[in-house]
């Protein structure tokens, strides 16, 4: 660019302009700083500070600016040297304290500016400070496994949570996993695959997680590769072993092809295998016996002669020795001879020629003329009679004397059965029973004859008369309150039968509504005839008897004392205190009481009434019912082998109030919510109660759930039903998560396998999943084989259960298998159901030599909507074996089950043996028994419920309650708990922190997890609260 200028000259006064074209000389534009050195991404470890530098030049200063604030110029550490100085570079640093990163909410970063010439600044990258860590505990550790050699599977390990994310990889023995090995692959989720597994991949195997803070360890997953033993070869045929006739030859083989290693199976089969033969065998010869001497002839001599065939030499055999013939001289003046001239021999003996050459022999001309032969058959003939007459009068007697015996045991037997019979019916009827009606006049008093104290002892009701107490004939003998169990339905009493206090004689019930548990109470009686309630019938039928003993003996003895001819329940006609109207029927208002706040069960006595007067369907088993009362130190009460809990928070219920509380599940598909063919439920319906018992916190319900993953594939739902009868039962939708609102009146927190609820109200809950648009989600199932004792029967009867897989949904099926006799044959395994359509395929393979399928196909479906709907609790497929050798003593058999060809494969491997399926009924009965005369609740008082003492939670939520600027407060512990999904629900409550920590408390029953929650309020920058939690665990130690 040019510019004009213009020139002036002055001449003579004159001024002269000249026009001229410049190019201006530029000015020169000042350098921006530029960052030679960048500030980095830091931790803190164990409370040492992070250290952040930049480097930049040209520059006159560096200023540092953390969470949009700048750092005081005395805090920034110069490390600029006199060099760098010079040539206008700049070096700072500065240090940041977990104090500071901690009492400051969100994100800690800092930034470097470098300010240049005429005030130019140069911002660096950001770099994030943050603390570091790392749990100890593994979100999932790896389980040991035994696989057949040449197989593969996979070691599940997902790291504990930690900043930064931890380091994942695997040690065997103690020693790293090299993964350039072929037999090992590590995916990036941290799981290992063993692939083609070998004997030397046997070994102890340890998931390790590693960062800049620790390094943690899982628990050994011990992996066995076994291999199963394998025959050779059979070798070559031996030499045939004989003795010129048949003879045996065999042949050998090993189960060396390979060898069973670590408890591999053993070759089944013999090793040597033998086969009848036959050889031509040499025979040597033998001389015969010498023939006769012959006559002197007339040089006087005379000769006998043998032959070389006793037997004769054969197939090589070697010969006789010796002469064939022999000659000896004649005596005297003999030698000459004529016919019937006598003639002497050399022994002197006189010879003819009729008469035999050699003493005591015969001569050949008389071996014909012999007809008389002596013979002792006849004495062994009788030898041989008169010992089979002996035993068999033996047998004879012995036949005898065990029927004499055995007709006098049973005439004695059936007497005093009779006669307990007889008694039995005069202690539980004051009157012979109209069979022809279908109801009677329930009576009011027991009666047991006192005359005997050998007879079984009978029970009055166990429900209380108007005084509180039991009535009794005073001139009969008492008996005990704990023989019998009445179970009688809800439906009796909505239809105008009650439980009063007034009872009034006369009033009818049907038989088919009443039944009752009748254990037997003499330690070696059976009753012969007692009645059990016909179906639909007005009816009783006699049962088989049962004997039981009285007391409750080990296991041992269980078994071996339990006789049961049937798997039908025996009932007796029941003695209850005749019902009144409904009006007098107990409500639930009466169950509160004013008195003790302690934690108690119900009483035996009193658990048809609690269960009944409560409003449960007539179908709930009572020993799936968890109670208790409840007063306001709170509790927890759970069902057993079901994970269902409920939590009471200290508080929940008023002080110097009690509540009776109940906990159950329901599985019965007419009491579910109607669903679409979408919906499918995820847990059993959790019904706890009474509901209209008044809350002033709420409480937590905890149960299993069967959703394969927790991520966005799924949209959950929770129902609720308040009314009791079916009738009046609808359900509603109360919460969809995700989009809660503070007028929602349930808070659900769903973890990986568990789901709880905080409710201000109870009655009837359950979780229902819902596929998002265009996602599959996973549901979880469990695939449980059940069969029958192995017998002589010809038919054996497989069922593979589809079930949810919740521990209650198994508990179900277990307790529906005991009346039907059933054994599990396999620990039940896990299948993965993906919302696709396509139904479930069951397929029986590998049956093993002996059995066969009955079935036209081994190929089975189960429809995809009647599992993803759930239209019944105990969905089964059968498969019916037939058995070809009455020999066989086992079975055994593969169940594959899978979803279409690309989906996850499961497999059931079947091997039982008629003595372990034995032993197993057994142990099933004696369990049963067992599980009969035990409480079904599971309760934990206030002082093993909580982990923290009510004044250090007081103090807890004083610190934490009032919001900090810096946001370490409740909100921050609902961050570090993950249950901070909808936090208004608690911001809405008079302690947020309170509530937290009571859904705290229902969630982690594990060992240690006091610990973890100081290192939360640490890691959160509270010492305040590290100080409570510190005190708690004092006063512990």
């Amino acid at each position: 660019m040019s510019i004009q200028r213009y020139d002036i000259t002055v001449v003579d006064n004159v001024h002269y302009f000249k026009y001229a074209s410049v190019t201006p000389t530029p000015v020169a534009t000042p350098p921006r700083p530029v960052f030679t050195l960048q500030p980095q991404n830091v931790y803190i470890v164990k409370s040492k500070p992070a250290r952040i530098e930049c480097r930049a030049q040209p520059t006159s200063s560096i200023n540092i600016r953390c969470n949009e604030e700048f750092v005081p110029l005395p805090d920034i550490i110069h490390l600029t040297t006199f060099e760098e100085s010079s040539r206008q570079i700049r070096h700072v640093a500065y240090e940041i304290s977990k104090e500071a990163v901690d009492a400051h909410f969100g994100e800690y970063s800092c930034q470097c500016t470098a300010l240049g010439h005429g005030n130019i600044e140069e911002d660096s990258k950001k770099a994030v400070i943050q603390v570091a860590y790392l749990r100890r505990q593994f979100e999932q550790e790896p389980l040991g496994i035994s696989l057949p050699v040449e197989t593969g599977t996979e070691l599940l390990c997902r790291p504990p949570l930690g900043v930064p994310e931890p380091n994942v990889y695997w040690e065997k023995d103690g020693q790293q996993v090299d993964l350039s090995e072929a037999h090992y692959i590590l995916r990036s989720e941290g799981h290992l695959i063993i692939n083609h597994a070998a004997v030397e991949n046997t070994g102890n195997y340890t998931c390790v997680a590693e960062n800049v803070v620790t390094k943690r360890k899982s628990e050994i997953a011990e992996v066995i590769v076994f291999v199963d033993g394998g025959w050779t070869d059979w070798s070559q045929w031996s030499e045939c072993k004989s003795n010129c006739d048949a003879g045996v030859k065999q042949r050998t083989r090993s189960c060396t092809n390979p060898k069973p290693v670590n408890s591999g199976k053993k070759c089944v089969g013999q090793d040597i295998e033998t086969q009848t033969c036959t050889s031509s065998c040499s025979v040597n010869g033998m001389w015969s016996a010498w023939s006769v001497w012959s006559s002197c002839n007339t040089l006087c001599k005379r000769m006998r002669t043998r032959s070389c065939s006793n037997p004769a030499p054969a197939f090589g055999g070697a010969g006789c020795d010796g002469p064939t013939d022999e000659t000896s001289n004649c005596f005297g003046d003999f030698c000459q001879v004529s016919p019937g001239q006598t003639v002497r021999d050399q022994d002197g003996s006189d010879t003819s020629p009729d008469s035999s050459p050699i003493p005591g022999f015969p001569n050949q001309n008389q071996l014909g003329d012999s007809s008389e032969r002596p013979s002792g058959n006849a004495n062994t003939i009788a030898l041989f009679v008169g010992i089979g007459l002996t035993v068999l009068v033996c047998i004879l007697v012995s036949v005898f004397v065990i029927s004499y015996f055995a007709t006098k045991r049973k005439k004695l037997r059936g007497r005093h059965c009779q006669e307990i019979s007889d008694e039995t019916r005069l202690a539980m009827l004051t009157m012979q029973p109209d069979l022809t009606q279908s109801s009677h006049p329930i009576q009011t008093q027991a009666v047991l004859m006192a005359s005997n104290p050998e007879k079984i002892q009978m029970t009055t009701s166990p429900l209380n008369l108007s005084d509180g107490s039991m009535t009794y004939c005073p001139e009969l003998k008492q008996v005990s309150p704990e023989g019998m169990r009445y179970n009688v339905p809800y439906e009796v009493l909505q239809n105008g039968n009650g439980f009063a206090n007034g009872y009034s004689n006369g009033h009818a019930m049907s038989r088919e509504h009443l039944k009752l548990n009748l254990p037997l109470a003499s330690s070696r009686k059976c009753s012969c005839e007692l009645y059990s309630p016909t179906h639909r019938s007005g009816r009783f039928t006699p049962v088989t008897h049962v004997c039981l003993p009285y007391q409750k003996s080990d296991q041992s003895d269980c078994c071996s004392d339990r006789c049961l001819s049937n798997k039908e329940p025996m009932y007796a006609e029941p003695i209850l205190p005749s019902l009144t109207n409904s009006d007098s029927m107990p409500s639930e208002k009466s169950f509160s009481s004013r008195g003790s706040d302690q934690l108690r069960p119900y009483d035996s006595d009193t658990v048809a009434t609690s269960v009944l007067s409560s409003g449960l369907p007539a179908h709930i088993d009572t020993t799936c019912v968890a109670w208790g009362t409840i007063g306001s130190r709170g509790g927890r009460l759970s069902v057993p082998n079901a994970g269902i809990s409920v939590f009471v928070p200290e508080g929940a219920v008023p002080k110097g109030y009690s509540e009776e509380l109940y906990i159950t599940y329901n599985r019965e598909t007419t009491d579910k919510p109607k669903l679409n063919s979408k919906q499918t439920m995820l847990t059993p319906i959790i019904i706890a109660g009474p509901v209209n018992m008044t809350l002033v916190k709420p409480m937590i319900l905890t149960s299993s759930h069967c959703a394969a993953q927790i991520n966005s594939d799924w949209k959950y739902s929770i129902y609720y039903c308040k009314g009791q009868s079916r009738t009046n039962r609808t359900w509603e939708k109360i919460a969809t998560i995700g989009e809660e609102t503070i007028n929602t009146s349930v808070y659900c927190q769903l973890n990986h396998d568990t789901c709880s609820l905080v409710v201000d109200h109870l009655g009837w809950y359950c979780l229902v999943g819902e596929p998002n648009p265009d996602r599959h989600p996973l549901k979880l199932l469990q695939l449980a084989a059940f069969a029958p004792c192995l017998s002589t029967a010809i038919d054996y009867n497989i069922r593979i259960y589809v079930i949810d897989n919740t521990p209650d949904a198994l508990e179900s099926v277990l307790q529906t298998e005991q009346k039907q006799g059933g054994v599990l044959l396999q620990k039940p395994q896990t299948l993965q159901f993906r919302y696709s359509g396509t139904n479930l395929c069951l397929s029986i393979e590998e049956i093993m030599t002996g059995w066969r399928s009955k079935l036209a196909a081994n190929y089975q479906e189960i429809p995809f909507c009647h599992i993803w709907s759930g239209a019944s609790s105990t969905l089964h497929c059968s498969f019916l074996l037939e058995r070809t050798e009455a020999s066989v003593g086992m079975v055994h058999c593969r169940i594959e089950v899978s979803q279409g060809i690309d989906s996850n494969t499961q497999s059931l491997q079947i091997t039982r043996t008629a003595d372990e399926m034995e032993l197993e009924q057994k142990s099933l009965l004696c369990s049963e028994h067992e599980s009969s005369t035990s409480s079904s609740s599971m309760m934990e008082p206030p002082n093993k419920a909580f982990r923290i003492c009510r004044p250090y939670r007081l103090e807890l939520c004083e610190v934490l309650d009032p919001p900090k600027t810096r946001g370490n407060d409740w909100r921050l512990l609902a961050v570090k708990l993950g249950v901070d999904r909808y936090t208004n629900y608690f911001a809405v409550r008079p302690s947020p922190t309170d509530l937290i920590l009571d859904l705290w408390e229902a969630l982690h029953r594990e060992e240690g997890a006091l610990m973890d929650l100081l290192g939360v309020f640490q890691e959160m920058g509270r010492p305040d609260a590290v100080a409570v939690i510190e005190k708690q665990l004092t006063s512990w130690l």
